[in-house]
């Protein structure tokens, strides 16, 4: 080499002297060489003129690790990939006094699967942060970002519309104690509230419920990698208890947009894979997806403003603060974003409401993302809905609101939580008929049931009681016709497993009484096992075997089914 202290090829003041001696030497070789001459070797040099290319670093190194000799056709657009890189900059840029200095986020075109933009993390140079790795492919906890999969399959089997009232108290599933985000609870809600809202305890009430391998089979069929059985696993499902990347959870939204099918996301000109059946059906999806656009108004609620009604979001804080999603659905994309440490280290700041979904925000505003007309599928039908109580409404529903529901699928039915009554203006108590005696009135009151009147109270939101019956029994006057106790726990035809101390071998009896039941009679076959208000379960402790448990009430209706016991 010639004088290298003048010709240093990494620096960019040699560059001009280095060119000079690389065009002397290309002259000479050319008048030398017998081969026909190069018409563009005047201007040939080894020294680029700018710094090399290295776009979407991760996504790169992606592809050339699946196949590295072919010739690869990429589905990446390099606008959009630019402009979540300066969206993502440009955030961390106010988050990092927080400690948040990472981040990853995927775009994808749903109906084609096709990988618009791809970003492993927030600097591919930074050690600092672990920058090489590519966050999109580790698994993480995905916190709450899986509940609109677990409403999804309840729409399908029937357990739910958008209206149906769920409960959002303290609940225990045999040994498995969850508890809300805040540690509060907002008594009886709404299903679409409850998903908008992110509720832990409606999510997992829900996923108990369950049929068809649950969530854990969903999430299997999905590509989720799940290496355990689902007992491994348990409950834990619906709150995130396990890992997917966030590739994989934007396979999972893209089916969620588009046809349901668990399709790979699709990186270059590689042919598709096989699928299998769709995952939900496009009834479930387009109520889920109307579900996640109810949010809208949380944002100022949360600390950022900016929402777009056009975006079904979902987020997601994984337990210890060490994950923070955010997912929206924009017309046919699907844009994921996640934030947290690469070395798993927790963070009070990473809650996903305040800081994954204002970025998720912002690099949809950024990207200016068509929309799409929302068109629902044939089997969905909207009608009005007593606003209390999600059933259609009867004569004395004062309020009502609209919603969705599946016709022959979604359990529906007239509103019987009001009811007129008639009331001695003397005495204040309620009679059965009008039998002519003066002062009579009626009146409309809410009758809700006794577990749904205790939740409210314990959310702090007491409902009025009707007034009490003349003789003191609604039996024996006729005056509610209400259904026989539903036993929620445990549930018809499941396998319990029950350990050697007293917490493990306890199951919990706890069935949903209508109203004016103030007692309840829980037998297994003829023997008596105990009673109980209904808003309080009742513990019992079997044996390994099978089992018919029978609840009554002290209206003399009752229900019952049959359950198998296993131990250690």
């Amino acid at each position: 080499p010639q004088s290298p202290t003048t010709r240093h090829p990494g620096f960019p003041r040699d560059a001009g002297r280095i060119a000079t001696a690389q065009n002397r030497l290309a002259v000479t070789l050319e008048d030398e060489s017998t081969l026909r001459g190069d018409p563009l070797s005047a201007a040939f040099t080894l020294v680029p003129s700018g710094p090399p290319p290295h776009e979407a670093p991760h996504f790169c190194r992606r592809l050339m690790q699946a196949d590295p000799a072919a010739s690869i056709r990429s589905t990446l657009d390099l606008g959009m990939q630019q402009e979540v890189e300066r969206g993502i900059e440009a955030h961390l840029q106010r988050s990092r006094e927080q400690g948040i200095a990472n981040t990853c986020a995927i775009l994808v075109h749903a109906p084609s699967r096709e990988v618009l933009a791809y970003v492993g993390s927030a600097d591919y140079s930074d050690r600092d942060i672990l920058g090489m790795v590519d966050g999109l492919r580790a698994q993480r906890s995905p916190g709450s970002a899986v509940k609109p999969f677990i409403y999804g399959m309840a729409l399908d089997q029937g357990l739910i519309h958008p209206r149906s009232l769920l409960m959002d108290g303290p609940m225990v599933f045999h040994d498995y104690n969850p508890e809300n985000f805040e540690g509060e609870f907002m008594g009886p809600i709404h299903a679409d509230e409850a998903l908008a809202r992110s509720r832990n305890i409606p999510a997992v009430a829900l996923s108990n419920r369950l049929g068809n391998g649950g969530l854990y089979q969903f999430l299997k069929r999905g590509g989720v990698d799940l290496s355990k059985p689902p007992g491994y696993y348990g409950l834990s499902l619906a709150l995130g208890g396990f890992g997917i990347s966030p590739v994989q959870m934007a396979g999972l939204y893209a089916g969620l947009a588009d046809d349901g099918l668990p399709r790979p996301l699709v990186f270059s000109n590689a042919p598709p894979k096989a699928v299998g059946a769709p995952l939900l059906s496009p009834q479930a999806r387009f109520l889920v997806l109307e579900m996640l656009r109810g949010g809208g108004d949380l944002g100022v609620e949360f600390g950022f403003a900016r929402t777009d009604p056009a975006v079904a979001w979902k987020t997601g804080t994984s337990h210890g603060f060490r994950d923070a999603w955010a997912v929206g659905v924009r017309g046919d994309y699907v844009l994921v974003v996640w934030l947290g440490n690469f070395n798993g280290r927790g963070n009070n700041a990473l809650v996903a409401r305040r800081c994954a979904a204002p970025l998720m925000f912002d690099l949809l505003a950024r990207l200016h993302l068509p929309d799409k007309l929302i068109v629902p599928p044939d089997g969905v039908r909207h009608v009005d809905l007593c606003a209390a109580s999600g059933d259609l409404p009867g004569p004395w529903c004062a309020q009502t609101t609209s919603g969705w529901f599946i016709p022959g699928v979604s359990p529906i039915s007239f509103c019987q939580l009001h009811r007129e009554i008639l009331v001695d203006a003397t005495t204040n108590k309620r009679v059965a008929h009008d039998d002519g005696r003066p002062g009579l009135r009626r009146e409309v009151h809410e009758f809700w049931s006794p577990d749904l009147l205790e939740l409210f109270r314990k959310a702090g939101l007491p409902r009025r009681a009707p007034p009490d019956p003349e003789n003191g029994t609604d039996a024996l006057a006729g005056l509610d016709h209400g259904n026989a106790p539903k036993i929620l726990s445990p549930l018809d035809g499941r396998l319990y497993q029950i350990g050697g101390d007293s917490r493990e071998s306890e199951i919990q009896l706890k069935a949903g009484a209508a109203s004016g039941v103030q007692k309840l009679y829980w037998f297994c076959g003829e023997a008596f096992l105990g009673a109980c208000v209904p808003e309080v379960p009742l513990a019992w402790k079997p044996s390994a075997g099978t089992y018919t448990l029978r609840v009554l009430d002290d209206h003399g209706r009752s229900s019952e089914i049959a359950v198998r016991v296993a131990g250690n």
